[in-house]
């Protein structure tokens, strides 16, 4: 995650859209595309999201983490 992040730093060219779409986030880190940047977070944020909740069921158990998800989301639906 942060190799392909330190990657995005000096990219400088861009992809069009049909291009982009064909090609992988690490095909576009080597075409030099720029904007891959705001993918390469999108991906970093999805897979520390799911070390955390792996690490959380290790640590609290999965009756534990089903019990702050219920609570997660009745906090969420009054509006706090």
């Amino acid at each position: 995650m942060a190799d392909r992040l330190s990657l995005c730093v000096n990219l400088t060219g861009d992809c069009t859209g049909d291009e982009a779409d064909d090609m992988d986030i690490d095909g576009r880190i080597k075409r030099g595309d720029r904007t891959v940047a705001y993918d390469v977070i999108g991906a970093c944020i999805d897979e520390l999201t799911a070390w955390r909740d792996g690490l959380g069921e290790v640590l609290a158990g999965a009756d534990t983490m089903a019990r702050i998800a219920a609570l997660a989301a009745r906090k969420e639906r009054r509006g706090c």
